[in-house]
């Protein structure tokens, strides 16, 4: 395996901590070692392949797909989708991309190693979409906002807020202007 099952498990555990990271659910380290000892032939683990590689290409563009199998006709397609999917990311792993596809994914070890690798590449996606900077659109949502909290202050006859003032003192300075007109 290069890393031993302990290494990938360890960084699974890293991955898993991905909920935090990025949004969205995240199987749990159990779940990823109970579907990579069904291997390849098991539907749960082709979905979960699927899964990663969906979100994976919601934040960066992909040539290749991977459908899940859904009856054992289907495994050996998954296999081909996958072997071109690793070579499009530049897989590192020789145990995942070399000698016969249909062989790679036959050992629970391998199973976890390409959950693992499409984990790490997703949570590496999502980290570099948070230092993306904001789209034209939501730069347009956020000035809009900010306006919308000047119009709250001019309306509570608060003094116009300085432009660089940041948002949550803004948010703190409406409340307590609000405070002071409610009962105490």
């Amino acid at each position: 395996l290069g890393r031993g099952v302990y290494g990938v498990a360890g960084g699974l555990r890293f991955a898993a901590g991905m909920e935090g990271a990025g949004g969205g659910g995240f199987p749990s380290i159990e779940t990823f070692a109970e579907v990579a000892e069904a291997g390849v032939s098991s539907p749960r683990f082709t979905s979960l392949c699927t899964w990663l590689v969906s979100e994976l290409r919601a934040l960066c563009p992909l040539e290749e797909d991977v459908s899940p199998a859904c009856g054992p006709e289907d495994v050996e397609t998954f296999q081909i989708e996958m072997s071109g999917l690793l070579g499009e990311l530049r897989c590192p792993y020789p145990s995942l991309t070399t000698g016969d596809v249909t062989a790679r994914l036959r050992t629970p070890e391998n199973c976890l190693q390409l959950l693992y690798f499409l984990s790490s590449e997703l949570l590496a996606a999502r980290l570099q979409a948070r230092k993306r900077p904001p789209s034209p659109e939501q730069a347009n949502r956020s000035k809009e906002a900010v306006r919308e909290l000047q119009l709250i202050c001019q309306a509570l006859g608060m003094p116009e807020a300085d432009p660089g003032c940041p948002v949550p003192q803004l948010m703190a300075d409406i409340e307590a202007k609000l405070n002071l007109w409610s009962p105490s």
